[in-house]
C-alpha cells in the first residue's frame, strides 16, 4: 500500500501535465482556426 501511493501520485501529476499540454496545443489549434477563419 505504502508503496503504490507515491506510484499512483507520480501518474496523476504525470497526467495532470498531459491534460496541461493537450489544454494548451488544443488552445493553440482552435486560436490559428479562428484566425485563419473569416468570423
Amino acid at each position: 500500500m505504502l508503496s503504490a501511493r507515491p506510484r499512483a501520485a507520480a501518474l496523476f501529476h504525470r497526467s495532470q501535465r498531459l491534460c496541461r499540454w493537450f489544454v494548451r496545443n488544443c488552445r493553440r489549434s482552435w486560436g490559428i482556426k479562428l484566425k485563419i477563419s473569416p468570423a
